[in-house]
């Protein structure tokens, strides 16, 4: 499952949704989260990106995360998708702020 990107007008940037955490159990008091990630495809194939869940010492491929039942949703702009988190670290030339 591959969502539409988020555009965000106010910065000029497009982002996609890359992680979400979700509960598994009938109460939050009860239960336990769990993290899903989108992997890129790998080259030199280009496959599709692929949803994967992390549930304690369980890992396995998910078709459809539970995108509507998420509690936390986490974004990555689309042009550093790839990038290595020192690289995104460094000033690269005129960026707006976040906030206004």
């Amino acid at each position: 499952m591959t969502l539409p990107p988020l555009e965000d007008s106010t910065t000029c940037s497009t982002y996609q949704l890359t992680r979400l955490i979700s509960h598994i159990g009938k109460h939050t008091g009860s239960g336990h989260y769990v993290a899903h990630v989108l992997v890129p495809g790998q080259p030199p194939s280009s496959s599709p990106p692929q949803w994967i869940i992390f549930n304690d010492k369980k890992v396995a491929e998910l078709e459809h995360p539970p995108v509507k039942h998420a509690y936390l949703y986490l974004f990555q702009r689309i042009d550093t998708l790839g990038a290595s988190s020192s690289s995104l670290l460094r000033p690269a030339g005129r960026r707006r702020p976040l906030y206004h």
